[in-house]
């Protein structure tokens, strides 16, 4: 703040509510101390959604992504509200909670950092009959059942944005 800061930014993807308000106190101290102003804002953790244990001890899904010359197909993944993760060819099933399964919509995005600590993916492209969503990933990607998810959806402006809501 000595040195010109207006405006601290508080994580909330990170620590949790005492780790908060100890910052929240520290800012609150240096503003009385100096004399000036500084608005704190909260950045809120979007829309996370843990995969589930996979079924007969296979805990680890390997996506492909098939890349040419000049195209790329790519790993496909169903997101369903059913209990039931599994992988069959270049497709695989993920279970997710029926409040976010409930949703989502076209063009929402779902991003995770994979099992080797990769940045990935998903663009939700279509809506099966059943109801389900089928999503694709460019990049190879490997999932397990740690991997977290965040539902993402455009705004306004056609940037992605966390989605706030259930858990």
């Amino acid at each position: 703040m000595a040195k010109g800061m207006i405006c601290a930014l508080i994580n909330c993807a990170h620590d949790d509510d005492q780790v908060w308000r100890a910052m929240i106190d520290k800012i609150i101290m240096a503003r009385e101390t100096l004399g000036r102003d500084c608005t704190i804002l909260m950045d809120l953790a979007g829309q996370k959604i843990r995969t589930k244990m996979m079924p007969d001890g296979d805990y680890r899904f390997k996506l492909k992504a098939i890349h040419s010359s000049d195209t790329v197909e790519p790993a496909l993944v169903l997101f369903t509200s059913t209990a039931a993760s599994a992988a069959a060819g270049n497709l695989a099933w993920l279970s997710i909670p029926a409040t976010v399964h409930s949703r989502l919509q076209l063009g929402d995005r779902m991003v995770f950092d994979d099992a080797r600590g990769k940045r990935r993916h998903f663009d939700v492209v279509s809506r099966r009959v059943e109801g389900d969503w089928l999503s694709a990933c460019g990049q190879n990607a490997v999932i397990d059942a740690d991997t977290v998810i965040e539902f993402q959806r455009r705004d306004e402006h056609a940037h992605f944005a966390n989605c706030a809501g259930s858990r």
